[in-house]
């Protein structure tokens, strides 16, 4: 969906990065986070992360947000344990 693990997603509902609605799931009766579809277009339109953004430049995770740090670039600011995301338009 959109390349981010299920502790990253949690905070990017929190910080309200992503739209969600929150329902009963009919067949468990548990309680589910929803997504719309239009709300992760967006999300995929207005950020990356530090995987996608090292993908593209064909380095290394960890010192491409070494580099972006260099250039004073700062990723989302989620809990320590989530995944390195960055806005699109920062990276330029």
């Amino acid at each position: 969906m959109i390349g981010v693990d299920i502790r990253t997603l949690r905070a990017l509902i929190s910080r309200a990065c992503v739209e969600s609605v929150m329902a009963i799931e009919p067949q468990s009766g548990w309680l589910r986070w929803y997504i719309s579809e239009n709300s992760l277009e967006e999300f995929r339109r207005t950020y990356i992360t530090v995987t996608q953004l090292a993908a593209r430049t064909r380095r290394n995770s960890g010192a491409e947000a070494i580099i972006q740090a260099d250039r004073g670039i700062a990723p989302l600011p989620l809990h320590e344990r989530c995944q390195t995301i960055y806005r699109c338009a920062d990276i330029g």
